[in-house]
């Protein structure tokens, strides 16, 4: 329980993935999908305890919602695609890799305040329909604050910095794989998008406002003098009594389509630093975790050698020398 009595982050939403299960023989049609066993104290969701199975393809669809959904926030990644050259994705090892990473992705998921919130989770976790029914149903760069190009610099030379240290450092190596992805980059890309979309905005809302202007004038200055011939029925057929009240209507789409860019320009902009803290807390908890199950693995193997040496000295020590042989192998004297 968190200190104003609510549940904590982790205890909300609980979501265990197990029981990897092969489906098909083809190939190419073969897939393997994982039981999730959700425990939560979410009012939300229908019960307190229940289980779906998904596939690999289900949790890219959760992600890419999420991705959208949240685009100021760092989504965490997902485990690798399987190669068909370097891996045999039904293999125990493989299947069971990719649990780990499945389990890892939705533990981050879970404890995330916003994205735990989102309603593409709760679909993902309940719908026991497909995910793939349920989905058919459903740049000019300006110059950043120093703060921003720290972070654009730090993200882009992490995965290169994690995977040199994974290299020398053989024992961890496992640990540093898990966190050497950095998915901060797609939260700046969607700051970018978003400033673009708001300087287009910005210039749609400049157009409608001069076109509403223009009309205004022409209206002040009163209806200038028919023509004849071919250019006055040429009038007739270009005059719009609706003129002004379409200019109007445009002005006022342009102005709330700016509006709802500014505030997705801000709303990332502001979790941005938010974001980047909670990657290093949250990448410095999977580091250790990782580490201190490698020691445990260590200690663990360790200990059976040592048992394994104890009872071979236990047999050695039984062993009786036979009487005379160690005087058989003295050199004779000359």
């Amino acid at each position: 329980m968190s200190a104003d009595g609510q549940p904590s982050s982790e205890a909300a939403l609980l979501i265990t993935v197990s029981d990897p299960e092969k489906h098909g023989t083809s190939i190419t049609a073969a897939f393997v999908d994982y039981k999730l066993s959700t425990v939560t104290q979410l009012s939300r969701y229908a019960a307190k305890e229940f289980f779906v199975r998904r596939r690999y393809r289900d949790f890219v669809w959760l992600r890419d919602r999420l991705c959208h959904a949240f685009p100021g926030c760092v989504v965490p990644p997902l485990p690798t695609v399987d190669s068909p050259l370097k891996d045999d994705r039904f293999s125990p090892n493989f299947i069971e890799r990719r649990q780990a990473g499945l389990q890892l992705f939705l533990r981050r998921v879970a404890g995330h305040e916003r994205l735990r919130e989102s309603s593409d989770l709760q679909t993902f976790l309940e719908a026991k329909e497909s995910l793939k029914s349920v989905q058919s149903l459903m740049a000019h760069k300006v110059p950043d604050e120093e703060a921003i190009e720290r972070v654009r610099a730090f993200a882009a030379n992490y995965a290169t910095i994690a995977s040199a240290s994974a290299s020398k450092q053989h024992a961890a190596a496992a640990a540093l794989d898990r966190v050497k992805e950095l998915h901060l980059a797609r939260v700046l890309a969607n700051r970018d998008a978003a400033l673009l979309q708001y300087q287009k905005a910005a210039a749609a809302l400049d157009a409608s406002t001069k076109e509403r202007q223009r009309w205004q004038e022409a209206e002040h200055s009163g209806a200038p003098s028919p023509r004849s011939g071919v250019l006055g029925k040429l009038d007739e057929l270009m005059y719009d009594p609706q003129k002004g009240s379409k200019v109007e209507v445009r002005v006022k789409e342009a102005d709330a389509e700016l509006s709802a860019a500014k505030e997705r320009w801000e709303a990332i902009s502001t979790s941005i630093h938010t974001e980047v803290d909670r990657f290093h807390r949250q990448t410095n908890a999977d580091f250790s975790r990782g580490l201190r199950e490698h020691v445990l693995e260590q200690l663990e193997f360790e200990q059976a050698q040592q048992r394994e040496w104890e009872q071979l000295l236990d047999i050695v020590e039984r062993v009786e020398t036979v009487p005379g042989t160690a005087a058989s192998f003295r050199p004779s004297s000359s």
